[in-house]
């Protein structure tokens, strides 16, 4: 089984809302600046100046700072040699909703990031063949085929 971006946001809406954590989250806020604290040795704080759309900067102080550039909003399209040659469909599988128009066709995913990981799965019953190319090291094994202990093969 797979989880297709919309069971994604369900499950981030959820889980915001069960733990009460809307209060604490900024939408459409640019961070200009993230830097120790003035009192940082002795406090281990940090000073952010953000924007948040259509008001003015602020600076506050906070313990623990979390980057989340979202990754699972902007998707990221590789170029590569011959790919404008390419006569077949090419997409993004952010713009993936569902196998309409892939029946019993042949496809490549093309990398294994979070998004190239999830299209294989979610077209499972009508395509015929699926590839995974990556330029990295990948090794790809169901979830549930995990042993409880997993040591990466040598090489």
């Amino acid at each position: 089984m797979s989880v297709d971006g919309r069971q994604c946001v369900e499950y981030f809406n959820r889980y915001a809302d069960h733990f009460n954590l809307r209060p604490y989250i900024r939408f459409n806020t640019r961070v200009q600046l993230v830097k120790k604290a003035d009192d940082y040795e002795a406090t281990g704080r940090y000073s952010v100046t953000y924007q948040e759309q259509g008001k003015e900067l602020v600076t506050e102080q906070f313990d623990i700072v979390m980057v989340c550039s979202g990754h699972h909003w902007k998707p990221r399209t590789p170029t590569f040699k011959g790919l404008d040659k390419f006569k077949g469909h090419a997409i993004h599988s952010h713009a993936y909703k569902d196998q309409v128009g892939y029946e019993n066709k042949h496809v490549l995913v093309v990398g294994v990031g979070n998004s190239g990981a999830c299209a294989p799965g979610s077209g499972r019953p009508v395509r015929r063949v699926a590839r995974v190319l990556t330029a990295a090291r990948a090794l790809l094994i169901g979830r549930l085929a995990l042993p409880q202990a997993w040591t990466w093969p040598s090489s």
